[in-house]
């Protein structure tokens, strides 16, 4: 049985997935920082980013 810290992350980790807010890959590196809560605005902003660089990349190649 996960922690109650864990069953929270997976429910945001869930929401974020279904609003297409952040690919999957993305998530699954922020997925271990939300259940531990160490996740800055930084660091949100930063994935955020990121994600969306490697978006562009995959469609600028195609």
């Amino acid at each position: 049985m996960s922690k109650p810290d864990e069953q929270v992350s997976d429910r945001i980790i869930d929401q974020l997935r279904k609003q297409k807010l952040l690919s999957d890959s993305a998530l699954a590196k922020l997925k271990p920082q939300l259940a531990n809560g160490r996740l800055s605005a930084e660091d949100w902003k930063l994935a955020v980013e990121l994600d969306r660089t490697d978006e562009t990349k995959v469609t600028d190649e195609n």
